[in-house]
């Protein structure tokens, strides 16, 4: 399994413990700290600061700091020392970056003479019962700020110029920015004859296509703060929001604006990709992030009034489980605020959603309290389509609890599952036996997987694929025009386009044919014999089909919406079936249909009456309750599943 932590100093702070005694908490008590101003001939990077309890109950005005405990980019170290400044007289130590982050904040004007809540000093992070009561406040400290505060880290080269064409680009009409594409940019005159662009220089249209330019964008959405968990809630509850990179300011509803941009169109893959621009340091690309953010606080505005936490807090997990955290179970505990889970009534009665530390507090019963009570207060199994096989889960957790720690993009990577109804609206009918740790469900046999293809990210990456090439033609040289359809539909669950449409647009299939001849003709260089052979015959017959469907949307366009989703492959069914799941499907595992659930979900047997789910499925012909609707289905053939 991938697990991703936050890597942070081991020091995050050291405060000497007679500091926190003096200035004890009420229920809504929280520690407010004020930067005290430069003397004369003090050191430029001494910091003193004060630390004062304050009532949210009082409406005292002061700002939030959203930031990152560790480095602020992938380039620096995790081991720099901690820093020591001054508060309340007593010598204490922060990280680097926070350290730098007040630094800032002291020498500017607007800023100084601020009040700051800031959670490796306002909170004792040493007593797990005062961390556990001040979590539960964090909605409301938020939420109550005046401005949140957002610390990207010291800037770099790339700043000044990634902020410019930000700020540039939310001053574009979107017939424009439809136009604005990789391929444009690479075949710019600029983009040919100059190997960067001039600071200095205002000319906009120089900004746009030069690809140093959007290199200093990628490298600006690479900061370590677009990963870590807690910014969730910091940011979808914030009232205003201010950006801060070095002495640089920006506002954050130009990063949402940019990041719609570029995680809705090709430069979706581009940004992905460490290949295509210039900027070749590894490391993920978190340009998709204020997007995310953004979906998350409409979704909080649609919950308020109706009680629906579970379903929220849910959706919210999956859209956020590439977020990072030092403590594994900050994970769930990080979006609490977001869901009304802050103290408030949907909390009262939730003893498994109460926010606790200590040693006694595992990792795992974190996991599957929350996804017990999930499951108790929804009426899906929206929860289960999250769970993507034993390569994706520490072995501790039983099958249906996903594995939070886990940060990659799984599951069918389609927001709600709303466009399926794969179980035709039967209710659902599922005993939750806690103890035992084990799910029962009614299920309905549809097939049993006897080919599975390489991994969408193989073929992402440019692998060959001879088992999906199978699969499209057997053993004929002609493809089957129904298993066209079928293939070039699964691999993208049928959805394409923004906002995204099911079924997609029949004009994908001739974007699907260039961009399959595409991906044959790179690797046919590599191949030889009989295999060569299999690869000509296909490429032949995709040229011939190809000169009959113009790309229109082109193969970026179909290459945007395989990218969604990579950590899975398609499949075929003894029955013929094709569909998509899990890269941890294997031959022999069996899709079923599931009251309460909207895709059909893929199970492995063990033993004479248990299962372990393997994940949600796409499956062609079956998604909008074809296979319980059918005549042929009779009431014996419904069967009780033991889920472990």
């Amino acid at each position: 399994m991938s697990i991703t932590i936050e890597l942070v100093s081991e020091i995050h702070t050291q405060i000497p413990s007679s500091i926190y005694p003096a200035l004890p908490l009420a229920a809504n008590d929280i520690r407010l700290i004020t930067i005290q101003a430069k003397g004369n001939g003090d050191n430029p990077d001494s910091l003193s600061c004060s630390l004062h309890v304050s009532s949210l109950d009082d409406s005292t005005p002061y700002h939030a700091l959203s930031y990152t405990w560790g480095p602020a980019t992938v380039q620096e170290a995790d081991d720099r020392p901690a820093t020591s400044i001054t508060c309340n007289g007593h010598a204490i130590l922060i990280t680097h970056n926070l350290w730098t982050a007040l630094l800032r904040i002291r020498d500017n004007p607007e800023l100084a003479s601020k009040r700051f809540w800031i959670d490796a000093i306002s909170i004792n992070q040493t007593d797990d019962a005062e961390r556990s009561r001040q979590v539960q406040l964090m909605a409301s400290i938020y939420s109550s700020a005046s401005c949140v505060l957002i610390w990207l880290g010291e800037e770099d080269d790339h700043t000044v110029k990634a902020l410019r064409l930000i700020h540039h680009l939310t001053t574009i009409d979107a017939r424009h920015l439809a136009r604005l594409t990789p391929q444009s940019i690479s075949q710019s005159p600029l983009s040919r004859d100059r190997g960067g662009g001039d600071d200095d220089d205002d000319d906009n249209d120089d900004i746009l296509h030069d690809p140093t330019s959007w290199d200093a964008v990628r490298t600006l959405f690479r900061r370590n703060y677009f990963c870590r968990s807690w910014i969730i809630q910091e940011v979808v509850l914030a009232r205003s929001a201010t950006v801060l990179c070095g002495r640089q300011t920006t506002s954050w509803t130009h990063l949402e604006s940019v990041s719609h941009f570029l995680s809705t169109t090709s430069w979706s893959s581009h940004f992905s990709s460490t290949s295509l621009l210039r900027d070749t340091t590894p490391g993920a690309c978190h340009h998709n992030v204020p997007t995310i953010l953004k979906a998350n606080k409409a979704s909080r505005n649609r919950l308020e009034g109706n009680n629906n936490y579970a379903s929220a807090l849910a959706h919210a997990l999956v859209r956020t489980r590439h977020f990072r955290a030092t403590d594994p179970r900050d994970k769930v505990y990080a979006l609490f605020g977001l869901v009304g889970l802050d103290g408030g009534s949907p909390v009262r009665d939730r003893r498994r959603l109460r926010p606790l530390y200590g040693d006694e507090v595992t990792v795992e019963s974190v996991y599957v309290a929350a996804a017990v009570q999930i499951l108790e207060d929804t009426d899906d199994l929206f929860l289960l389509y999250c769970v993507e096989g034993d390569k994706f889960r520490d072995a501790a957790l039983p099958s249906w609890v996903p594995d939070w720690r886990c940060d990659k993009a799984l599951g069918l990577r389609v927001t709600g599952y709303r466009r399926f109804d794969a179980s035709g609206g039967l209710p659902r009918t599922l005993v939750i036996r806690e103890s035992c740790r084990v799910l029962e469900m009614r299920a309905l046999k549809i097939d049993v997987v006897r080919v599975a293809a390489e991994t969408k990210h193989e073929i992402y990456f440019g692998a060959p694929f001879p088992t999906l090439m199978k699969i499209l033609m057997g053993e004929d040289p002609r493809v089957d025009e129904g298993v066209l359809n079928a293939v070039w539909r699964s691999l993208v669950t049928n959805t394409g386009g923004d906002p995204p449409q099911c079924p997609i647009d029949e004009r994908y299939k001739g974007a699907f044919v260039h961009w399959i001849t595409e991906r044959l003709d790179a690797i046919s260089k590599g191949l030889k014999g009989g295999e060569d052979a299999q690869v000509a015959a296909m490429i032949a017959y995709f040229r011939r089909l190809s000169q009959s469907m113009p790309p229109a949307p082109g193969m970026e366009d179909y290459n945007t919406a395989f990218s969604h989703g990579l950590h899975l492959r398609l499949f075929e069914t003894s029955g013929g079936f094709i569909g998509l799941g899990s890269e941890c499907l294997q031959m022999n595992d069996s899709i079923w249909i599931v009251p309460g659930s909207r895709v059909p979900l893929i199970f492995r047997k063990k033993g004479p009456s248990h299962h372990r789910l393997v994940g949600g499925a796409y499956v062609h012909g079956v998604m909008q309750g074809e296979a319980v609707k059918s005549s042929n289905v009779k009431t014996h053939e419904w069967e009780t599943l033991s889920v472990e």
